[in-house]
């Protein structure tokens, strides 16, 4: 059992075990490959509702406008008929205009950038980064990693992160509790002494 590919992939899934949400990068070019089901049906396995399906290198589409929606058409047959029920997002973006956003690369031409920024120009998304110069903030927002980093919030503050929020309320209250019996100790004590 020496196999490399064998080895990586036991690895991979040890470590989706202990993960409390998911991303699925899938290209533009080729959403949903034999690997990419493969993997979809191992989450499937495990937890699909702490599943994002981000499709990436948007901006290597000829016309966004008219591509995304049918790639958008063609991931959500996919979702459904491999998980049916499950309500997976899935996300737009790219990270090589991501990377121009947050690095200020000199020279972005993007002649999809419109396309995809009215895409992603979503108001209920929080703004995660707010770039003074807004050429800037329209790539970052085009990459459709501010909708990405919603999606994957909402996800770990209704699972794995509520947990931990509901047990440091208690832990706080606690630590409150100790802190105003102590000073109540302590002004008791001064009108004694008083």
């Amino acid at each position: 059992m020496n196999d490399p590919l064998l080895i990586r992939e036991e690895i991979t899934l040890q470590s989706l075990e202990h993960s409390d949400v998911f991303v699925l990068v899938l290209s533009a070019h080729q959403a949903f490959s034999s690997s990419d089901l493969y993997l979809l049906r191992v989450l499937n396995a495990m937890r699909l509702d702490r599943l994002v399906v981000f499709v990436n290198r948007v901006d290597e589409l000829s016309n966004p406008a008219r591509d995304i929606p049918k790639i958008d058409g063609h991931v959500k047959k996919m979702l459904d008929r491999e998980c049916p029920g499950a309500d997976i997002p899935v996300v737009f973006g790219s990270a090589y205009i991501a990377a121009h956003a947050i690095d200020d690369i000199d020279g972005a031409n993007f002649k999809t950038l419109d396309a995809i920024y009215d895409i992603n120009n979503q108001p209920d998304v929080s703004e995660t980064r707010k770039f003074s110069d807004p050429t800037r903030e329209k790539l970052w927002v085009a990459s459709g990693l501010p909708i990405l980093e919603q999606h994957l919030s909402n996800l770990l503050t209704t699972g794995p992160g509520l947990v931990w929020k509901q047990s440091a309320e208690v832990d706080l209250g606690n630590v409150n509790n100790l802190i105003l019996r102590d000073s109540e100790t302590r002004l008791n004590n001064l009108k004694v002494q008083q």
